[in-house]
Formats: structure tokens, sequence, C-alpha cells
């Protein structure tokens, strides 16, 4: 996947654009299958920043957000929402690097 990701342990993606968002996804999953990935989605709006979880949703796929509130006309990304979402992400991908599963345990 040429040098500027040669070497990369854990990637993590910060997309807006859902398109974006898709051609990274599918781009990453051809030719670093073997990469975590930790995406986000579902940060839009001013709900509890408890709604955003991190969880699993395929192998080597770890998604950060409330899978909800897209952005939209009148309810667009908050830095309160967005920075929680982004120490999550890190979080993840440090729990990764370490070994240790990133997810939220679901009761």
């Amino acid at each position: 996947y040429g040098p500027a990701l040669e070497g990369v342990a854990v990637a993590c993606e910060c997309y807006d654009n859902p398109v974006c968002k898709a051609e990274a996804f599918a781009a990453a999953r051809t030719v670093m299958r073997e990469v975590p990935w930790v995406m986000v989605s579902g940060l839009a709006g001013y709900t509890p920043a408890d709604e955003i979880r991190t969880r699993r949703i395929r192998e080597n796929v770890i998604l950060v957000g409330d899978q909800t509130n897209a952005a939209q006309v009148g309810r667009g990304l908050m830095a309160p929402r967005v920075a929680v979402a982004a120490g999550k992400q890190a979080n993840a991908a440090l729990c990764l690097l370490l070994g240790a599963d990133p997810c939220e345990a679901t009761s």
C-alpha cells in the first residue's frame, strides 16, 4: 500500500463526508486488510455525550459514535461531541496497539 502507509499498525478514520468515509474504508479493506481500522460515525448534535460508544462492527473494524446522529442542517457537528469521539478513538487505537480489547462491554 505504498511507503506512506508501510508499517501502519492501526488506522483511524476521521472523515465528515460519507462518500470519502466509504471510499477510504473500501480502499483500506482492500490493501490493508490486516490493519485494524477505527472509524467514527454519529457525532452530530448536542445529545448526551454518553451516547457515544465504542463497538466492534467487524473483525479489525471498530466504530466510535452513536450510530444515529448524522450531520444535517440545524444539527451539525458540535465540538464537545467531536472531542469525546476523538478521545474514544485515540483510546481504541491505544488499546489495539497494546493488545487490549477497545470495545465497551454491553449489558
